[in-house]
C-alpha cells in the first residue's frame, strides 16, 4: 500500500494486483509516460485562473468561472497519478464550492446579459455538464454527500448540451441529478435512463447500469455491473488522449456511493489503480 502522510491524516491508496511492484508511482504502473504528468504546470496554470485580470473578470467571467473547476480538477488529477496525495486532495476538497460558486453564485445576477431581460434561463443554456461532473465526483472523493445533492440540483430539462457533449451523456447526467435529488425513481429519472439506453452512445449506455444497479440496490448488482464497467473503462475509455480520463470518474463516484451503503464492490482491489481513493475520512 503507498502512503503519504497529511497534515492531518494518513492518505492511503490500496494498489491493484494488476499492476505490480506496488513502489512504483501511480502514473508509472499505468504506464503514462513522465512527460505526460505536470504538476508544476498544472499549478502554475490553475493559479492563473485563481487570480484573473480585471479585464477578463469585466468581459469574460462566466468563461473565468466555469475554467476554475476545469483547472483545479486537472491538477488533482496530475498530482494523484504523481502520488502528490496532500496537493491532490486539497484541489479535491476545494473543487465542490467552485462548482457551488458557478452554478448558484450571486455574480450571475450581475453578469446577465442586458439582452436577457433578467431571464435566469440564459444559463442553463451555457456550460454545465464537465462541470457537474467534477462536482458530484469530488463530493464522493471526500465524503460530502449533502453538497452532492446541492449540485445536483442545479441541472433540469432546460439545461442544454455542452460544446462536446452528446445527447445521451446529457440524459445520463440528468438521470444522474434526478436520482440524487430526490433519492428514488420518478417519472423524470425514468423518462431520462430511457433516453440514455436507447442512445447509440456506449459510454452513456454503460454508466446507465451502474445507476441502475444502484436504485435496485442489490450489491450483487452493484459488484456486477461495477466490474462490467470498469472492464468496459479500461478498454474504451481508459486509452482516450485526455489526462482527465485516466481515473474513472464514474467508477470513482460509484466506488465511493457504494462504501457509504456498506458494500465494497471491489473487493480484491481488481481496479483500484483506476478509482480515486484519497483518504480514510468519513463518508457524510
Amino acid at each position: 500500500m503507498n502512503t503519504k502522510r497529511g497534515p492531518n491524516l494518513v492518505l492511503t491508496r490500496p494498489c491493484s494486483k494488476m499492476f505490480l511492484p506496488q513502489f512504483m508511482k501511480l502514473h508509472e504502473r499505468l504506464k503514462i509516460p513522465p512527460t505526460a504528468v505536470d504538476v508544476s504546470g498544472c499549478k502554475r496554470m490553475l493559479e492563473m485562473a485563481e487570480n484573473p485580470t480585471a479585464y477578463e473578470l469585466e468581459t469574460n467571467l462566466d468563461g473565468w468561472k466555469s475554467n476554475l473547476p476545469f483547472e483545479r480538477y486537472l491538477l488533482g488529477i496530475h498530482a494523484y497519478l504523481a502520488d502528490e496525495l496532500d496537493c491532490a486532495e486539497e484541489q479535491f476538497q476545494k473543487l465542490p464550492t467552485d462548482v457551488v460558486e458557478y452554478f448558484f453564485g450571486e455574480w450571475r445576477k450581475a453578469f446577465l446579459p442586458v439582452k436577457t431581460k433578467g431571464d435566469f434561463r440564459y444559463w442553463k443554456k451555457r456550460a454545465w455538464m464537465e462541470i457537474y461532473v467534477s462536482g458530484i465526483l469530488t463530493c464522493a472523493i471526500i465524503g460530502q454527500w449533502k453538497q452532492a445533492v446541492l449540485i445536483s440540483s442545479y441541472p433540469d430539462q432546460e439545461c442544454g448540451l455542452d460544446v462536446d457533449g452528446k445527447p445521451a451523456d446529457r440524459s445520463f447526467l440528468l438521470a444522474m441529478a434526478e436520482w440524487l435529488t430526490h433519492g428514488k425513481s420518478t417519472v423524470k429519472l425514468t423518462t431520462y435512463i430511457s433516453e440514455a439506453v436507447q442512445s447509440k452512445t456506449p459510454r452513456a449506455r454503460e454508466e446507465i447500469k451502474l445507476l441502475e444497479a444502484a436504485l435496485n440496490g442489490s450489491a450483487e448488482k452493484a459488484i456486477e455491473s461495477f466490474s462490467a464497467y470498469m472492464r468496459f473503462y479500461q478498454k474504451k475509455i481508459f486509452p482516450l488522449n485526455d489526462m482527465t480520463e485516466k481515473q474513472s470518474k464514474m467508477g470513482t463516484f460509484f466506488w465511493h456511493w457504494w462504501m457509504k451503503e456498506g458494500v465494497n464492490v471491489d473487493p480484491e482491489n481488481t481496479f483500484s489503480d483506476f478509482v480515486i481513493r484519497i483518504s480514510n475520512q468519513v463518508q457524510k
